[in-house]
C-alpha cells in the first residue's frame, strides 16, 4: 500500500484512512482501492514549475537523536517531511513487511501526528539494514522532535517459495556533476527460475553514512535473466557518495 500512496502522490495515512476493510499487510491480487484524490491549487503562471528535481529548493536535514532508532528527515520544497527509519534485521531470518510508527510533535507539545514507516520492498533478508519510509505532509512545525517505535514484522516461514533468489552482476554507478543525482546500471539474473514481478530498489547514502534518497521501481515484463537495469536517484540533502540496489522477485501464483 505504501508504493501505490507514493505512486499516486498521497500519504500512507490517507490511503489507510479511505480502506478501512483492507489489511495494508495483506494485500492480494484483485485487491480494490479508493484512491482520496483531492484537487491541487493551481501554480502561479508567474513562476515556472521546476521539471528536474535538482531545481528545487533543497530541504533541510534534521538530527533527530530522541528516537530510539536511527532516522534522518527533510523538509521538501512541498513543506513535508520526508523521514527514513533505519531497520536493521540482526536475526538469521528473513523479515516480512517490517514497519515503525514514527511520531512527529512540537516542542512546546501543542501538535502531535503520526505516520507509518514502511520497507519500499516487502522483504527484509537477514542481516541487511534497509530505511523504512514515512512522509508528513504540510504543514509541519518550524521546531519538532521525532520518535520511533517498532509496530509490525512477520517472520518468513521456512522453506517459503514465493520469492525467487535474485544476483546482481556488471554493476555500474554514475553520479551526475552536482552528485545530487546517480544512476545505477546493472544485469539481474534469477537462477533460471520463472517471475511473476520483480522491484528494483536504489538507495543513496551521503558521506557520513546517512540516507539521502531512494527510488523504486517495477520490472518491466517478460522478466528474464540476465535483465537490464537502469534506475536513477535523487538526494533530497547532500552530496550521494554511494548506492545500494536491490532486486526482489516473486515467483508466480500457485
Amino acid at each position: 500500500m505504501f508504493g501505490i500512496a507514493l505512486r499516486f502522490g498521497l500519504s500512507l495515512e490517507a490511503l489507510k484512512t479511505a480502506n478501512p476493510s483492507v489489511n495494508p499487510y495483506a494485500m492480494g491480487q484483485y485487491t480494490t482501492l479508493v484512491l482520496p484524490l483531492t484537487a491541487t491549487p493551481a501554480a502561479n503562471p508567474g513562476t515556472p514549475t521546476p521539471s528536474h528535481p535538482a531545481a528545487i529548493a533543497p530541504p533541510t536535514y534534521t538530527p533527530t537523536p530522541e528516537s530510539a532508532y536511527p532516522l534522518f528527515a527533510y523538509r521538501d520544497a512541498a513543506g513535508g517531511l520526508q523521514v527514513f527509519v533505519i531497520m536493521a534485521n540482526t536475526t538469521e531470518k528473513a523479515m516480512e513487511n517490517p514497519s515503525a510508527m514514527v511520531t512527529l510533535q512540537s516542542k512546546d507539545g501543542s501538535y502531535q501526528t503520526q505516520m507509518t514507516a514502511i520497507l519500499p520492498l516487502n522483504i527484509l533478508p537477514a542481516h541487511t539494514t534497509l530505511p523504512l519510509a514515512a512522509y508528513f505532509p504540510a504543514p509541519i512545525p518550524d521546531t519538532f522532535l521525532l520518535n520511533v517505535q517498532a509496530d509490525f514484522a512477520l517472520p518468513v516461514p521456512e522453506n517459503d517459495q514465493r520469492y525467487r533468489k535474485v544476483s546482481l552482476s556488471n554493476q555500474i554507478f554514475r553520479l551526475s556533476e552536482d552528485k545530487k543525482s546517480a544512476q545505477v546500471e546493472a544485469s539481474a539474473s534469477f537462477a533460471g527460475q520463472t517471475v511473476r514481478a520483480a522491484t528494483a530498489l536504489a538507495i543513496a547514502y551521503g558521506k557520513e553514512g546517512q540516507v539521502l534518497g531512494y527510488r523504486q521501481m517495477d520490472l518491466a515484463k517478460p522478466i528474464h535473466d540476465a535483465y537490464p537495469i537502469l534506475i536513477t536517484v535523487y538526494s533530497l540533502e547532500s552530496q550521494i557518495e554511494s548506492v545500494k540496489l536491490y532486486v526482489e522477485a516473486k515467483a508466480p501464483w500457485k
